[in-house]
């Protein structure tokens, strides 16, 4: 039987020590006593809970310990809220991130009550044995608090600004996140656009998920290269690294592999891969992709892709949807754009107002210049003195044609591809077409770069040069040689696919305005009342009017812009041209004049009001318009001043500006040539053959001298002498001013083939109907009567009061026989005699 006792007995002898023997006999083992189990109970449990304990991820905070004047007990207070919410989560999110790796942690307080945690995390600590401890220190100073937080040989510190004890628990759970998982650390350095200090807190962290957040600060850096290695590395089973390859081949401007890419990541997140669409400009893409998705989703993505489309009421809408909270300044921007496109400044001057401060000023800047307060917005960036304001202000002053102020703020922008762009620009408004290319060539972006080159070549009409840069552009902005072919296509006069080509521009793009010069009405109404009245604009609106023969229209536009402009003197001018176009020379010439007021007359538009105020009769205004430019004149221009100084009786003032000049130029023969003009006009016919003779001498085989010569020897009486110099004269070719010249001198010598001659040697280009009528009734004098009916007939109407010249066709006609046609030129003159009469009688 078990446990059973023994029976046998063990005997022993044992011998005294006086000898006597003694004999023992002892009793058996007795039977085995029970023992209790509940001391292998309690360590069984002990050991279970000792292995629980340790596989979990206890964090135990030990503080924080202030170094403060707070209120007892306010560290366990602070640490119990902290420890709330001690979970792996950012402040913001980014597509771009990768998911944080599993770090949850159990956490607990030392210094809160106690719990069996707790004890057992003191007891090991009292042992000395390792316990993940982290301790969290938080000293008050003058300047504010210093928060340190400790795990390990980690440490992580913050300042912060002066404030309440219980505002420290979100900056604690922070600085104890950081210090946690240098992972979390990097990409809250990511969200706060702190790349650099995002690689430094990777240094140590290795994983899929860290260098993707590493691949991502380099890619924000512009270590591109860098940045491809490692989304490469990860790129066959992560989506988020095939989109992060799309975004740098995007970068790197080779937009067909991006977008590959970019259709390969199918298992990218949604929204992320929509964004990436946006900003390649794939906008059917981006719709396709938004349209799987419930329609109450991904609300920001959908008005963006609105807002490229210029469907800023869908833009609002969609906007309205969000919560305040979930806008982003970017999304308050295009909210507040859409606003301003739809005319509703009130309220896009709101959502501007809660922009950052700095932002807000920009913004509500270019606010002020798309609602038509030009002046006020230029003024408002010029106090804003930032380079990103300049880089607004600087085109808008250019195309507004304030070339000056534009160039006060191009000097203040440092060397960059901007200022390069802008000088290229400033070059063009100028018409320096070296300079722009030379501005555009150093520019080291090659989308800007053929940008600019190709808006050299259109300015200078060069079709090759503009078709190579549209082929380049094509490549990379969809906008730009959209804009490109449709200049392209008008060239060509393909008009409805010029047409096609503007329909392919995004509405949010900033070609709109070169777009809304090429004149097609649905283009107009894309612009802000501000974009509508800069100045080129409204000249490409005249332009094309007036292209099409539209004067009246023309004139309307040009109005109109100088009722807000009324000192711009280039729109002056286009009116001007209108009204000369309609025949109202009046009317012109007081537009001239309003632009000679604007104090920015050019020479170019001086002579064209001068020759103007020529046909008019007014030697007064042509002194106005050309006599700032005196030294500058020549020729016809040079004429026209001193016949209106001698006309207005001002002699000393042409003689003196002529000896001047000779003092400058003593072996210029037109100098000369003027001198005895004004002589002449003065009636010093011998000074004036005195200075003719000079010229002469001077230009023996210019044709201008020996005709005013001759001239000056017909007036004298000198016919053999004034006749040679003209036949001399005639050897070289002459303008249509120097043939009229020369047909005075032979028609008054009797000559009158030679006169004819001079005067039909000129092509037909360079006959001025002055010289056409005088032409016919040469003709007529030599029996040319065929000859003589066709150039009165291409020049002869009702405006011509000269009872002669109908009189010569009607001698003609009637030597054609064409009696009835004859009678009719000979009532009109008939009638043009009386009314001379009556006006003399009168």
């Amino acid at each position: 039987m078990k446990n059973a006792p023994t029976q046998a007995a063990l005997d022993a002898e044992l011998t005294l020590s006086d000898g006597t023997p003694v004999r023992l006999a002892l009793p058996g083992p007795s039977a085995p006593k029970r023992r209790a189990l509940w001391p292998w109970v309690v360590a069984a449990m002990l050991a279970g809970y000792g292995g629980w304990f340790s596989q979990q991820p206890w964090l135990f905070v030990d503080g924080p310990n202030l170094v403060a004047d707070t209120p007892s007990g306010l560290d366990q207070v602070l640490c119990q809220r902290m420890i709330q919410d001690l979970q792996p989560s950012l402040d913001a999110t980014s597509g771009w991130l990768p998911a944080l790796d599993d770090v949850r942690r159990k956490s607990r307080c030392l210094n809160d009550r106690l719990s069996i945690e707790t004890l057992t995390a003191q007891a090991l600590i009292f042992a000395g044995l390792p316990v993940e401890r982290l301790h969290l220190d938080a000293i008050q100073t003058a300047d504010g608090w210093q928060l340190q937080s400790r795990l390990g040989s980690l440490t992580r510190s913050q300042a912060l600004e002066p404030g309440e004890a219980l505002q420290l628990i979100e900056p604690l759970r922070q600085v104890s996140l950081d210090v946690l998982d240098p992972l979390i650390a990097a990409q809250r350095h990511l969200l706060r656009a702190e790349p650099q200090l995002a690689l430094a807190a990777l240094a140590t962290r290795e994983g899929a998920a860290a260098e993707l957040t590493r691949a991502r600060a380099l890619f924000e850096l512009g270590q591109l290269d860098e940045a491809w290695v490692l989304y490469e590395r990860h790129a066959a089973v992560s989506a988020l690294a095939q989109l992060g390859l799309a975004n740098i081949a995007w970068h790197n401007q080779q937009p067909q592999l991006a977008q590959q890419l970019l259709l390969d990541a199918q298992q990218a997140e949604p929204g992320l891969r929509i964004e990436l669409a946006l900003r390649m400009g794939q906008w059917q893409w981006a719709a396709d992709w938004l349209a799987q998705q419930p329609h109450d989703q991904w609300l920001s993505l959908r008005a963006w892709l609105y807002h490229e489309r210029g469907q800023f009421e869908r833009v609002i809408q969609s906007y309205a949807q969000l919560p305040s909270s979930q806008l982003t300044d970017v999304d308050r921007l295009r909210w507040a754009q859409a606003f301003a496109a739809t005319g509703q400044y009130p309220r896009a001057s709101q959502l501007l107002a809660d922009l950052p401060a700095d932002m807000a000023a920009y913004e509500l800047a270019k606010l002020e210049f798309h609602r038509g307060e030009l002046e006020a917005a230029f003024a408002q960036l010029e106090a804003l003195n930032t380079h990103r304001s300049r880089q607004t202000l600087i085109p808008w002053l250019i195309w507004d044609d304030q070339l000056a102020r534009a160039e006060v703020h191009l000097n203040q922008l440092p060397p960059s591809d901007a200022r390069q762009a802008l000088s290229s620009q400033w070059y063009l408004a100028k018409q320096q077409f070296a300079s722009a290319q030379q501005a555009a060539q150093n520019i080291q972006a090659p989308v800007l770069r053929h940008w600019h080159l190709a808006l050299v070549a259109e300015a200078q009409d060069d079709i090759a040069q503009m078709r190579t840069h549209f082929e380049a552009l094509s490549q990379w902005d969809s906008d730009r040689a959209n804009w490109l072919g449709a200049q392209l296509n008008l060239r060509g006069g393909h008009d409805q696919a010029a047409a096609e080509s503007l329909k392919n521009i995004g509405a949010a793009s900033d070609i709109l305005l070169y777009q809304a010069q090429l004149q097609y009405p649905d283009t107009q109404g894309l612009l802000s009342p501000g974009q509508r009245r800069l100045f080129r604009l409204a000249q490409a609106r005249v332009q094309h009017h007036m292209r099409l023969g539209e004067y009246p229209a023309a004139a309307e536009h040009a109005a109109q812009y100088l009722q807000t402009r009324d000192n711009d003197p280039r729109m002056a001018q286009w009116l001007a041209l209108s009204y000369q176009a309609m025949g109202l020379q009046q009317a012109a010439l007081d537009a001239y004049r309003q632009a000679y007021t604007g104090g920015e007359m050019t020479l170019a538009l001086a002579q064209q009001a001068a020759q103007l105020a020529e046909q008019l009769h007014r030697p007064g205004q042509i002194i106005e318009f050309l006599e700032p430019y005196a030294s500058d004149l020549a020729g016809e221009d040079l004429n026209r001043l001193l016949s209106a100084w001698v006309a207005q009786g001002e002699y000393d003032t042409a003689e003196q500006w002529i000896r001047t000049a000779l003092v400058k130029s003593p072996n210029h023969p037109t100098l000369f040539v003027r001198w005895g003009q004004l002589l002449e006009g003065m009636g010093d016919l011998t000074g004036a053959l005195s200075k003719y003779r000079q010229a002469v001498q001077l230009a023996p085989n210019a044709p201008e001298p020996r005709l005013y010569l001759a001239s000056a020897l017909s007036a004298r009486g000198e016919l053999n002498r004034a006749t040679e110099q003209a036949q001399q004269a005639m050897q070289q070719p002459l303008n249509a001013k120097l043939a009229m010249l020369a047909a005075d001198v032979f028609e008054l010598a009797g000559m009158t083939v030679q006169a004819a001659q001079a005067l039909d040697r000129l092509p037909a280009s360079a006959r001025t109907d002055e010289l056409k009528l005088r032409l016919g009734r040469l003709q007529v004098d030599q029996g040319l009567n065929h000859s003589a009916d066709q150039t009165f007939a291409s020049v002869m109407n009702e405006q011509i009061q000269d009872a002669g010249l109908w009189r010569s066709w009607g001698d003609a006609l009637a030597a054609l026989g064409q009696t009835n046609e004859a009678l009719e030129k000979y009532k009109t003159a008939v009638r043009l005699t009386r009314q001379t009469s009556q006006n003399q009688t009168r």
